[in-house]
């Protein structure tokens, strides 16, 4: 092949000795000298001048001889990234999320997985929560990031516990029940709730109203709003409250926003991650090791 003539080049540079060369590359002399005189025919140019103790580069040789290294240090990078492919060691984790938040609280262990699978290149897609059900259960994506409820509905998929997310209280500064310790849901009956609709974040809502009808409770929930960041303006204006979680609560406070815990139950979300069982890219196990053994659990799937 090329490449091992390109070896045996570089071996001679160094030697300068044909039955030297043969020894430490444990071939026979002949299998040296030819070789190196097909390098020289494919190349057009010589390479070494024959001496009586050996022989010495040419002016091409010299030239050429860095480029060999180079050529070598090509060849062998490819030959670890190929080698590497079938164990996941190499290639590409494509990773969606309705949400950053999702994510943010994952950074540490992507860190982690990175530094010991570099050569694994990372995607990361941010869609609706119906767009990243839809992407993983098509195989379009490797993992999707998101609620339970929101993923598992899809056929063929698996589904782990990562963290939970609990839920906070947004106020306006002045707002009556800004003094309180905590909130209960009860506290909140006659509060109008600013949120997405069901359309844009389904899960989040449903999470949201089911708070409230477990107590018995309907609040009028406006959901006029496409984004929670005109949510929050809306609630500093003081036209209304709402309802965010702790990573919402570590990004995007403000002055002008008294931010409570709510005291409830299933005040919370459960964020978790999906996968297809029939995934057949080897870097999703390694991953899910990686993140189960930094969030202390198993990869058990439910």
């Amino acid at each position: 092949m090329y490449s091992n003539r390109i070896n045996v080049f570089i071996a001679l540079s160094q030697y300068l000795n044909f039955s030297e060369t043969a020894n430490r590359l444990y071939m026979t002399q002949s299998s040296v000298s030819k070789s190196i005189f097909e390098l020289e025919k494919e190349l057009g140019v010589k390479l070494f001048e024959r001496t009586k103790k050996g022989c010495t580069l040419t002016v091409a040789g010299e030239a050429f001889l860095p480029e060999a290294y180079h050529l070598v240090s090509v060849a062998e990078n490819i030959k670890a990234k190929v080698s590497r492919l079938p164990s996941g060691e190499s290639g590409m984790l494509s990773i969606g999320y309705a949400t950053e938040l999702m994510v943010d609280p994952l950074a540490e262990c992507f860190r982690g997985f990175v530094k010991k699978y570099p050569a694994v290149n990372l995607s990361f897609l941010h869609h609706s929560s119906i767009s990243v059900s839809r992407r993983i259960a098509n195989n379009e994506i490797d993992l999707a990031f998101g609620r339970y409820d929101a993923l598992i509905k899809r056929d063929g998929l698996e589904w782990r516990h990562v963290f939970n997310d609990p839920i906070y209280v947004f106020l306006p500064l002045g707002h009556p029940l800004a003094g309180e310790s905590a909130i209960t849901v009860e506290m909140l009956a006659d509060e109008t709730i600013n949120i997405v609709s069901r359309e844009i974040n389904p899960g989040y809502f449903d999470v949201i109203q089911m708070l409230f009808y477990r107590k018995g409770i309907a609040p009028f929930m406006n959901t006029d709003f496409n984004e929670r960041k005109s949510i929050l303006f809306m609630v500093r204006i003081g036209r209304g409250i709402t309802l965010l979680t702790k990573q919402w609560l570590k990004t995007h406070c403000v002055d002008d926003i008294v931010t409570l815990p709510l005291e409830e139950e299933y005040a919370y979300f459960d964020n978790g991650v999906a996968w297809r069982k029939d995934n057949a890219n080897p870097a999703v196990s390694l991953f899910l090791d990686e993140l189960f053994a930094y969030m202390g659990t198993s990869s058990d799937a439910r």
